[in-house]
């Protein structure tokens, strides 16, 4: 594929200033890090710490029954520089999914570079126009390969507010396996632009890991097909997310979701989005919802138990202690279109579950949280999924 001079000053820009950043020293160092935890209201005995980051989350491990699916998420700081590792397999949909980015923070700029790839060998979505609708239809059995580079420039404007800029280059193809028709093919080249606002950090009380604050991310993509004078679509994609203590350790965590696309300018590339697993509707296996656009309400309740209750172990001097005990409820409403006309029928779908979690400490700085969860969708022709989760997060110092 040719991709014009403008794409190519693009591309160049971009890793200039993704290199000069890494490239020149850094005399400050950053201390970050989140955890993926609740939080709480301090009794009069806890004392909030905040100096203590994260030094690594390594790894989280997720697996689901009986959609087969397996997750593995890696964070590791080395000085400033920051690497994130993420690996999806799902056995029954024969799909795979891995990335990996850099991100080396340089004073208020933080540039990062990430690369990440997905072979899929099952069904294919394909767009069908019928008149001026368009209409999202299942195809035969297909091979799909995505690779992309995502080069991005964030500006730290405040505290907590932060300008993002993404260039993304897509190398795209998906070819039929039975008449062995290529379906589609090219590079995609997509900019995203806009804002995030993140108050969300780790909090530790008196033997305990939390994390509370509000983030809200809002992203205006402009997608174009080899070439910037040919385009094909621009959307939104917002998140936002909250976690509060409401009363004496029971904690809220919601989450709304809201994408849709504002211009699309070739309908038969159009763009859609492929919902189910632990990280948006749960109940639902990965890509088991295709919409076009969507609206997604996640709420869960946690309650700790057995506050003053702790298992200890002590082998060779060191100490290991399970505690925070922790039931969890969750509700999830997804509202879709899996058409393009606006007017089109809105399609709910919607999910409960419950679970439980506790932590695993040692030496006061090594935490593995273990959590089980099951959430069955509220429609027929649907059976529960049991969700085991681990993560391991490895602090500075002890607590």
């Amino acid at each position: 594929m040719r991709i014009t001079m403008n794409l190519g000053f693009h591309i160049v820009v971009c890793v200039l200033t993704v290199i000069t950043c890494i490239v020149l020293p850094c005399s400050a160092y950053i201390e970050t890090g989140q955890a993926e935890e609740s939080e709480a209201t301090p009794e009069k005995k806890d004392v909030p710490i905040y100096v203590n980051p994260v030094h690594s989350i390594s790894p989280t491990v997720e697996i689901s029954f009986p959609s087969g699916n397996f997750y593995m998420h890696f964070e590791q700081n080395f000085n400033i520089l920051e690497m994130v590792f993420d690996f999806n397999y799902n056995f029954f949909d024969d799909s795979l999914d891995s990335s990996v980015s850099f991100v080396y923070p340089f004073g208020r700029f933080i540039p990062s570079i990430g690369f990440s790839g997905n072979l899929d060998f099952e069904n294919i979505i394909a767009p069908r126009i019928v008149g001026s609708d368009v209409y999202l239809v299942p195809t035969d059995k297909y091979v799909s390969r995505v690779r992309s580079v995502d080069l991005n420039l964030s500006y730290n404007v405040l505290n907590n507010f932060y300008l993002t800029n993404s260039f993304i280059i897509s190398d795209i193809f998906h070819v039929s396996l039975t008449t062995g028709t290529v379906l589609d093919e090219g590079v995609d080249l997509t900019e995203r632009v806009g804002f995030i606002y993140n108050t969300l950090g780790v909090k530790e009380l008196s033997k305990r890991i939390e994390v509370e604050g509000f983030y809200f991310r809002s992203l205006f993509g402009f997608r174009y097909r080899n070439s910037f004078s040919n385009p094909l679509s621009i959307d939104n994609h917002n998140v936002s997310l909250l976690h509060t203590n409401i009363h004496n350790r029971l904690f809220i965590e919601e989450k709304l979701s809201i994408n849709y696309p504002i211009k699309i300018y070739d309908k038969e590339k159009v763009s859609y989005y492929q919902l189910g697993g632990f990280d948006n509707i749960r109940g639902y296996g990965k890509v088991a919802i295709n919409s076009i656009r969507f609206l997604l309400l996640s709420t869960n309740l946690e309650r700790e138990i057995l506050r003053d209750k702790e298992i200890q172990f002590k082998k060779s001097e060191r100490h290991t202690t399970i505690h925070q005990f922790t039931l969890l409820f969750l509700l999830d409403g997804l509202f879709e279109q899996d058409r393009l006309n606006i007017h089109s029928p809105v399609h709910l779908h919607s999910s409960l579950g419950a679970g439980f979690s506790f932590l695993i400490t040692r030496e006061g700085k090594k935490h593995l949280k273990v959590a089980v969860y099951a959430a069955q969708p509220l429609e027929s022709g649907f059976s529960p999924v049991i969700y085991m989760r681990s993560t391991l997060l490895n602090f500075e110092s002890k607590i």
